[in-house]
């Protein structure tokens, strides 16, 4: 959910960069432009913002388990405005009514680039924040599940909150008894007790009972990830 916010917030900037970028350019208002080009802008504007965010997409930086840090983040936000620049420019090339001019283009990659840097800091921070965090729980407490209570890092935990660790009949816990989810309901209950929204199967034998909770994926929309 929160990715999807981030790809909101950021496409409305690239919108408005262009926007602003033609004011600057021909420091003209907006309606004097488009008697001249004779055709309206918000197109130009649209394009511009929906190649930006598919570039950024497709260099997975709308990836809800991406572990960059800032630095590197930069680097490949740099590498994908990049290419959705070139990109946008053989557009622009095959559809030369849409043209808007160098100048132009150029501010709105500078102001994107800005408003990226920014909204991607305010994002880094806010993500840590339980608010934008999916609560997990894990169906199991054993070998398989044991490294995902030893997790520290920050980026190791980026994006979840850890609820705890609910025990199979028949497993030995591996994990420490102060994350053991106390098994008094089904694991359906246990989602909605605890507002889960992804559960992980850890199970050591997977022979054994398979965990069901059709009551809770109807209700509440909780994923499932088998590890």
């Amino acid at each position: 959910m929160s990715i999807a916010v981030l790809a909101a917030v950021e496409a409305a900037l690239f919108f408005a960069a262009f926007m602003v970028a033609c004011v600057i350019r021909f420091n003209i208002d907006l309606s004097v432009i488009e008697r001249n080009l004779n055709t309206a802008i918000w197109p130009r504007a649209v394009l511009f913002s929906a190649v930006l965010v598919v570039s950024l997409l497709s260099f997975g930086l709308y990836s809800a388990r991406q572990r960059a840090q800032l630095g590197g983040m930069a680097m490949r936000i740099m590498v994908a405005v990049g290419a959705g620049v070139a990109a946008l420019s053989v557009f622009l090339y095959l559809l030369p009514h849409q043209w808007i001019g160098r100048g132009a283009l150029a501010i709105a990659t500078m102001i994107s680039l800005a408003g990226l840097a920014i909204s991607r800091i305010i994002f880094h921070q806010a993500v840590d924040e339980t608010l934008f965090k999916r609560r997990v729980i894990v169906y199991g407490c054993g070998r398989n599940a044991a490294p995902i209570s030893r997790l520290r890092r920050r980026s190791d935990r980026r994006g979840f909150e850890l609820v705890g660790f609910v025990q199979p009949d028949g497993e030995a816990p591996a994990v420490p008894s102060t994350l053991l989810i106390e098994k008094r309901a089904s694991l359906a209950e246990l989602c909605i007790q605890h507002d889960a929204a992804e559960v992980v199967v850890a199970m050591d034998d997977r022979r054994r009972a398979f965990p069901t909770f059709a009551a809770c994926v109807v209700q509440r929309r909780v994923q499932t990830d088998i590890i």
